[in-house]
């Protein structure tokens, strides 16, 4: 996977976390909205009938209990919904971290191929070129060894024309 297929997992990721969170943001103020009219409710009922009055007292406590167990169903309901937000990504997560090991560890494999391949031809152009530098050195040698024979035969003819001569 290129760089630029990550970039954009991860650009997805991301955007996926910040839609969750802002739809989290978005139930918490439709929860506080619907606290706020039950709580409006609550206090229109009891401009209606006389706080001091036992019936108003228990039918106060009865609103105050209706809307403590609303507000802990709404909570309950909330947390459920972050608890599978939580799972999904997790699961996500570990997703896209295997993926991620997947690509690595293929990454790797490739590149000590590669490595290996390199070497091997390295190896091999070095046993090439030490090849070439001895028999250049026998070359030379034979070479050497002719110059000093003809270099002796000329002596020779030398020695020869100069007996020759006198």
């Amino acid at each position: 996977m290129n760089s630029t297929g990550f970039s954009q997992q991860k650009n997805q990721s991301i955007g996926g976390a910040s839609n969750n969170f802002q739809n989290t943001q978005f139930r918490t103020s439709q929860m506080q909205l619907n606290q706020d009219q039950t709580l409006n409710n609550a206090q229109q009922a009891q401009l209606g009938q006389n706080p001091a009055s036992l019936k108003g007292k228990l039918q106060n406590i009865e609103e105050m209990a209706k809307l403590v167990s609303d507000e802990l169903s709404m909570h309950k309901k909330e947390l459920a919904v972050l608890k599978s937000e939580k799972d999904s990504l997790e699961n996500v997560l570990g997703l896209k971290s295997g993926d991620i090991n997947k690509t690595l560890f293929n990454e790797l494999n490739r590149l000590e191929e590669e490595m290996k391949r390199h070497y091997n031809f390295q190896h091999a152009e070095n046993n090439r070129i030490q090849q070439m530098l001895n028999t250049l050195k026998q070359e030379k040698l034979a070479l050497q060894q002719t110059l000093i024979g003809l270099q002796r035969r000329i002596g020779e003819l030398e020695q020869q024309i100069g007996n020759a001569d006198i």
